[in-house]
């Protein structure tokens, strides 16, 4: 079996560059392919002219000899964000969704279904919707719906973006696992997780520019040039303090989810100062996302109370309506808080609400993105669902920052990014605790949080 791809090349309506440019490569069955490259370099759109759900505008995508055809192909993709590809009222349908689109014989179907379920280890979750999943969860569920159809290559999107060290370990063997039935192609921003592959492909500005075995790849020179070295953290450890500090102070909460028996939250307790950054690290489902939703007012608690300790008055009632305004949200998955359609006006819709006018809206937005290192210039017009996974973060976040809130919540903000994305994301974050905010780091990445962290809250399932 053999995927191939001759002089694909493809440019986006409104674009001044083309995100293909002429590539020609190959996947053979039982190869394990890395693709590496930054953030908005073409690699998930390489992805999806790959399996047939974009048209190249020259070129030829080539499956075992015969131009690709509609329909199954026997090509599955996992997206870098679960939620785009997640539809069904249960996991359990969820993986039988596939299954029933090819007319799968309803016996082999089960069989295939709870082997799945196994392998995955979604057996006691098989009923639950999976919008009541944590993005952990939804990304299992997403790979194991892809997986239970037995296509002939795979294409996996960051598919380790918003897993936990533990699951993160068990994914890449589960992966492997499947390379000796299956040809893989692993599209990834880090190059610390592809010394597993046969072969890495890098890309830049729309080019595969080096192929090799991953010791002749893997080099800091071609690296650097590719831009995927990681930059030193500058430590900024410690508590800013300004004339007095705020706190934010969590008693009793307790949640849980409509139509599920256990509860997310129980009792929980803790404590978040101002100036400082706050780490919630865990297991996936534990709480972290829920957590951080409750403290935004996107929630309501079944009990327990929300205060804030002001400077001069002392401890007063944060209801849900003071902090939606107070607290600054940037949720995993950025497409879903972005709607406007250019990037200047999705940066400024925030400030503008809150009365903002003339020059002072306009440097607001300057700064806002100048916070998340992107350019006026190149990004001002563009539409914001165009941009790559990375640079949708940045402009959501550049959002966040514009309505200058004294409270942050950013939730697994460096996951898809490549490592000069993460290391800006790292330096606007200190700025902001420099300038007296209090932030919480929702993470799984355990290396950032234990340079970043003054302190720590680690949750686990109740």
């Amino acid at each position: 079996m053999t995927l191939q791809l001759t002089n694909i090349s493809l440019q986006y309506p409104g674009a001044t560059s083309p995100a293909l440019n002429n590539i020609s490569c190959q996947i053979k069955s039982g190869q394990r392919i890395a693709l590496l490259g930054e953030n908005g370099c073409g690699k998930s759109t390489l992805a999806k002219v790959m399996c047939g759900l974009i048209e190249p505008d020259s070129g030829d995508v080539i499956l075992n000899g015969k131009p690709l055809g509609e329909g199954w192909n026997g090509i599955g993709l996992l997206f870098q964000n679960p939620d785009e590809q997640l539809m069904a009222s249960s996991v359990e349908n969820e993986l039988a969704w596939g299954l029933e689109n090819l007319a799968m014989p309803p016996e082999v179907m089960i069989e295939r279904i709870e082997a799945a379920l196994v392998t995955f280890d979604l057996t006691d979750i098989r009923d639950t919707p999976p919008e009541h999943l944590s993005d952990g969860q939804k990304q299992l569920v997403a790979l194991a719906s892809v997986v239970v159809m037995k296509p002939d290559f795979l294409i996996l999107d960051e598919v380790t973006a918003f897993l936990d060290p533990n699951w993160k370990d068990q994914i890449l063997e589960k992966i492997l696992s499947f390379s000796s039935k299956m040809g893989i192609l692993w599209i990834s921003t880090r190059s610390d997780e592809n010394t597993n592959a046969d072969e890495i492909w890098l890309m830049k500005d729309g080019l595969v520019i080096d192929k090799g075995n991953p010791e002749s790849i893997l080099t800091t020179e071609k690296l650097e040039n590719t831009g995927l070295t990681f930059l030193q953290i500058r430590s900024h450890a410690g508590a800013w303090e300004r004339g007095g500090t705020s706190k934010i102070e969590v008693i009793d909460l307790c949640f849980s989810y409509t139509g599920m028996q256990s509860q997310v939250l129980k009792n929980f307790n803790c404590s978040i100062s101002a100036g400082q950054i706050t780490a919630l690290i865990g297991p996936s489902a534990s709480g972290k996302s829920t957590l951080g939703k409750i403290l935004k007012g996107f929630h309501e608690p079944i009990s327990g109370k929300i205060e804030v300790r002001d400077q001069d008055s002392g401890f007063t009632a944060f209801n849900a309506k003071n902090r939606l305004k107070q607290i600054g949200w940037a949720g995993a998955h950025p497409e879903v808080q972005i709607f406007a359609p250019t990037v200047w006006e999705e940066v400024g819709f925030a400030p503008a609400n809150q009365g903002l006018k003339g020059s002072d809206l306009e440097n607001r937005i300057l700064g806002a993105l100048e916070y998340v290192g992107l350019d006026v210039d190149e990004f001002r017009g563009k539409n914001p669902m165009s941009l790559s996974g990375g640079e949708k973060r940045r402009v959501a976040l550049a959002g966040v920052i514009a309505m200058n809130c004294q409270w942050f919540i950013f939730d697994e903000p460096t996951a898809g990014l490549d490592y000069k994305g993460i290391h800006q994301i790292i330096e606007l974050t200190n700025r902001l605790k420099g300038q007296g905010c209090g932030l919480v780091w929702i993470s799984h990445d355990l290396n950032l949080v234990d340079q970043l962290a003054d302190s720590v809250l680690e949750m686990n399932h109740c």
